[in-house]
């Protein structure tokens, strides 16, 4: 399977690709403030009872202590886009500046958990199976379950020598993260508005520090290989040696994306 990245011609982007790193964003920095969590603020979720969640963490988990634990592997989850589609002209407008910019296949060389199939929907949570973990329509009834699940699993979280004034570190987050818990905010964070449908999109998630808005991460960690280059039609001549290293570090040739003859506004590559 190949998977597609749109990149901007951004200096930096051009040395995650040389490099072999992959950008993995929390909810602060994507261009949709409501994407992640299903279109809620992790910090600023409305519930029914509660205005924010940390408002309702803090009055389910009485434990002070607890409740910052829990707030914290929850920030500390974050994600790297994907396509499954290298020629959408929407994609290559917003993502690769106009058209300026570069896009990257990865081949993906085993499955694993990291990659999950964004759902688009109407609705902020449907129903959903996953992993045999029952996912109920009702948001609010079911938080009560996770949090509970969660603070039963780690009561006695006051044993180990934590200092949340100096932070957790990711020993401490990976710790604390049940899979009851990872897979219901995994599940959150892949769903979309429909109105995002054009991305055709694939996530990898993956926890960092969740004290960062973000970081780069090795694409060794997830089995893959860059496999295809695609440079758009107004990408900058005096950026083409970049290219070219990247070509010859992963033995691919580039190619130049064009309008397709034969269709209508359709786009191809040569």
């Amino acid at each position: 399977m190949i998977l597609y990245k749109y990149y901007s011609p951004k200096p930096y982007n051009f040395c995650s690709v040389c490099e072999g790193k992959l950008w993995f964003a929390t909810n602060k920095l994507l261009n949709d403030p409501y994407d992640l969590y299903s279109g809620m603020s992790i910090v600023e979720i409305p519930f029914k009872r509660f205005n924010h969640l940390s408002n309702y963490i803090t009055k389910t988990i009485s434990n002070t202590k607890q409740s910052e634990v829990f707030l914290a592997v929850i920030k500390s989850y974050a994600s790297c886009s994907f396509s499954i589609n290298p020629i959408d002209r929407l994609m290559w407008a917003h993502y690769a500046d106009g058209y300026k910019g570069f896009c990257v296949g990865y081949e993906v060389k085993e499955q694993n958990n990291f990659f999950h199939k964004v759902i688009y929907c109407d609705q902020q949570l449907p129903l959903y199976q996953q992993k045999n973990i029952r996912y109920l329509p009702d948001f609010n009834s079911h938080i009560d379950d996770i949090v509970n699940n969660w603070r039963k699993e780690f009561n006695n979280i006051n044993d180990f020598d934590i200092d949340i004034k100096k932070g957790l570190s990711m020993d401490h987050i990976k710790r604390y993260s049940n899979e009851y818990l990872t897979s219901f905010l995994t599940h959150l964070m892949c769903i979309k508005a429909q109105e995002w449908c054009y991305e055709q999109e694939i996530r990898l998630i993956k926890q960092i520090d969740y004290k960062k808005v973000g970081e780069l991460i090795s694409i060794d960690n997830f089995s893959l290989i860059p496999k295809e280059i695609i440079i758009g039609n107004r990408f900058n001549q005096e950026n083409l040696s970049i290219i070219q290293k990247i070509e010859k570090k992963y033995q691919i040739e580039s190619k130049q994306l064009q309008l397709d003859e034969k269709r209508y506004y359709a786009l191809n590559f040569k």
